[in-house]
This record gives C-alpha cells, structure tokens and sequence, in this order.
C-alpha cells in the first residue's frame, strides 16, 4: 500500500492526473472484491466441501461462469471502467509557424480509445506538412515517432503529454490491480482459502483482458504457511 501511494502522489507531482482519485481507487478494490465474492460465495465452497446437492453445485458454477468481466464493468461506474481501460485521448493538438507568417496554426488530431489514429487525421497531418508522409504510420505513438525521427518542426508536447498519461495511467492501473488478491484473502467476509480461490479467478481473467502477467506467488506463500505454531504459543502466553 505505501508503494502505492508513492506511485500516486509522484505522479501527482508530476501533473499527471489519474481518472479517478485514491478514494475511489480504495472502492474499485471494494467493489471488484464483492462481485468476486458475489461470484463465489461462500455458501459455494461450502457445498463443494460437503458434497450437498451436486445439482445446486453445477447450478452455481453456471452462473459464476456468466458473470464475466463484462458483467462486473455493467455494474462499476463509468470513471472506473475507463480507469481499468486507460483509453488514450479523444484528440491532441498539434501545431506549426508557417513560413514568412506571423502566427501559428493548429490542428486536432484524432484517434481512437487504444491510440489508433483516425484515417482523415492522418491523411490531414500530411497535406498540412506535419508530417513528411504516412506510410506504416497507425497509432498516436507512430506520429510521435515519425516527428521525432524526420525532425519536423512542429509542436507536439501534446502528443507527448497524451502518451505520457497514458502509459502512466497503466503503470497505475497494474499496480492497483496487484494490491487486489491481497483485499480477497484478508476480506472479513470470507475464509482467506475461499479468498485465494477468488483471486486465482480474478488473476486469470484479468491477465487475459488486459495481457499482464499478474502472479500469486506472494500469496500462496502467504496461504501455505504453518499457522499453528503461533497459535498454540499465542494460547501457552
């Protein structure tokens, strides 16, 4: 948590504000742990662990199968779904002085929530001569590239603002989704073995929305250790 909450405020300090602040980072973990724990309850485990009804057992698991990451986006607020999507800007401006004029020109470059930019953008930054020509050109990342490497004399600290943002907005996301396992094993409203059931699930689908490589080393050690010295010398004290 304390490495969190130095990745957040550096990033503060920096300008680069999150979509969403610490306080309602604290309820996306809350509210990702419940549907988890909606998904899975208890009662589940339970039932799986004294062999009851195999029926009811096969029905639970056919709705925790449904409830998808689709499913848990539906019922989380706008803000935390596109703080889980880091989408790049709607535009960014780009500009240039025009030769033997005194004033500057702007243009708005669009592009897609995954950075691909617009068609008649592109085909603009080459007419306009921001760009000396848009062959393999795709992404906001392409432009930025292809300005830096053709050295054009063009205003871009917005492109490379929107970059920046994005690719910190990720490095915020990754970690507040490491913190995320650690909320469904210590959760009070479950045992910490339903809760690592939970965040195997969780960890699985999530690396395959977003193409991480989220592990659970740490907590199956946490979960593999020999509890019952302590609690016996905790009795004897």
């Amino acid at each position: 948590n304390r490495k969190f909450i130095e990745l957040y405020k550096d990033m503060i300090k920096k300008y680069l504000h999150p979509m969403i602040d610490i306080d309602q980072m604290q309820q996306l973990i809350y509210d990702i742990v419940a549907f988890y724990e909606f998904k899975y309850p208890s009662v589940l485990f339970d039932s799986i662990k004294h062999s009851t009804s195999q029926e009811e057992i096969e029905k639970a698991k056919e709705i925790a199968a449904m409830l998808d990451i689709n499913q848990l986006k539906f019922r989380l607020y706008h803000d935390y779904v596109q703080f889980l999507n880091c989408p790049y800007w709607q535009y960014v401006k780009i500009g240039k002085t025009i030769e033997d004029y005194p004033y500057k020109t702007d243009m708005l470059v669009f592009m897609s929530e995954n950075g691909i930019v617009h068609e008649n953008s592109l085909e603009g930054l080459k007419f306009g001569n921001y760009l000396n020509d848009i062959e393999n050109i795709n992404s906001i990342v392409d432009v930025y590239e292809k300005i830096i490497k053709d050295n054009m004399d063009v205003d871009y600290s917005q492109i490379e603002k929107c970059i920046q943002t994005h690719e910190h907005n990720l490095v915020l996301r990754n970690e507040l989704l490491k913190l995320i396992p650690y909320a469904m094993i210590y959760s009070s409203n479950s045992l910490p073995e339903y809760g690592y059931i939970r965040a195997k699930s969780f960890v699985s689908e999530f690396n395959r929305e977003y193409k991480l490589n989220m592990d659970l080393n740490e907590i199956e050690e946490i979960i593999s250790r020999d509890y019952s010295e302590k609690i016996r010398k905790r009795k004897l004290i």
